[in-house]
């Protein structure tokens, strides 16, 4: 029953993913510390959407990786925009719902995303990799609020990838439905400003 949960998981955050074409590869566009910052375009439903790609590498494993993410204790510690992170699990360890609410500049609309993660593969001690896939998602338990928009379209990943010497190769990729109220000179420092502190909080909290 465990076994048809995750597969019928994962089968949903696939569905989410059609539609969705790469144009072209990823380009460095900013290097801040030990994090790259890629971008490239991608096509979804007939439409141009950007996503972004940060790497970067840690001194810690896969599971422990894993357990940050799905921390409540310190999402807001390393999401250095947020004001609520809470975690809902579905399928302990490997299947969760994930509500984040963003406190942001008064140029931008408090903003706030539902996303539900799975772990297609399972999390297998000692694996040299993992995938954690994340999409937008709908609960009844996280109604939109008033005057906090939702974020919609949202989709990534977290690619965790063992390296020599007791790193952690880590590949964070996102994209979503673009505000288009917003112009792009305004929104783009302030979304990688954020991608760059919130990785780097990571990082400080896993290898603490």
């Amino acid at each position: 029953m465990k076994r048809l949960s995750v597969i019928w998981l994962v089968s949903m955050l696939l569905c989410m993913t059609t539609g969705v074409y790469a144009n072209n590869e990823f380009k460095l566009i900013r290097k801040n510390g030990p994090t790259h910052l890629y971008e490239r375009w991608i096509t979804v439903d007939k439409e141009q959407v950007r996503e972004l790609k940060a790497v970067f590498s840690v001194r810690s494993d896969i599971t422990s990786i894993v357990k940050l993410l799905q921390s409540q204790q310190h999402g807001t510690q390393w999401q250095t925009k947020a004001s609520a992170y809470t975690v809902k699990m579905l399928q302990e360890p490997v299947a969760w719902i994930n509500y984040i609410q963003y406190d942001l500049p008064a140029v931008m609309d408090d903003q706030d995303c539902l996303l539900l993660y799975a772990i297609p593969m399972g999390l297998v001690p000692d694996a040299q990799s993992c995938v954690v896939l994340f999409s937008s998602t709908a609960d009844s338990q996280y109604p939109v609020k008033s005057g906090v928009k939702r974020i919609s379209g949202v989709k990534g990943s977290w690619k965790l990838e063992k390296q020599p010497g007791e790193l952690v190769q880590v590949t964070y990729t996102i994209s979503s439905d673009r505000d288009k109220k917003i112009p792009r000179f305004i929104s783009d420092p302030i979304i990688q400003d954020n991608i760059f502190k919130s990785m780097s909080s990571f990082k400080k909290l896993l290898e603490q």
